[in-house]
């Protein structure tokens, strides 16, 4: 058993990976931050949002996930928890800048660049320059149906690989 076997597992282990740490971090200080700040309906709209998109979907999806499809087919879901753990991170980054005087706040939003290593280490993973799946599964697809025929189909793969190649 590894914790990427389980959707939950796999949400926890992905949404660490992803962003090294940082987010779930400042995010917590961003919980944090609104609750004393008497914003109570934003700290819960977010909480509950990032709660139900991501770790309660997780875990009442109870996919056992044995191939790359399955996979793929939960972080499309649960990745939109990361939308409001973005907000709540920019919330955390907020009461950060906060504890610090007046005369270095110009270097504490320099920190702000603190996202740039994140985002070159996952640039190779999320590039998708060279995926030409749809394009090349479609022609394979299309290139043995006559002309006039109709194309029914379920699923993703077929119907992103028709609508890739705009037929």
């Amino acid at each position: 058993f590894t914790p990427k076997e389980t959707p939950f597992g796999l949400y926890f282990v992905d949404l660490f990976k992803q962003t090294f740490g940082l987010l779930p971090l400042l995010a917590i200080a961003g919980l944090s931050y609104l609750y004393r700040q008497k914003q109570k309906i934003l700290f819960s709209i977010l909480a509950y949002s990032f709660i139900t998109l991501g770790p309660a979907f997780a875990l009442l999806s109870r996919l056992q996930i044995t191939s790359i499809h399955q996979k793929a087919a939960l972080e499309r879901f649960y990745i939109a928890s990361f939308v409001p753990l973005a907000i709540l991170a920019g919330a955390g980054f907020a009461l950060l800048i906060s504890f610090v005087p007046k005369k270095f706040k110009i270097i504490s939003f320099a920190c702000l660049f603190l996202i740039i290593p994140p985002a070159i280490f996952s640039f190779p993973i999320a590039n998708q320059r060279g995926n030409y799946f749809y394009e090349a599964y479609g022609k394979k697809i299309m290139d043995g149906l006559p002309e006039t025929a109709i194309f029914v189909t379920t699923g993703d793969i077929g119907d992103n690989a028709a609508q890739y190649l705009q037929l």
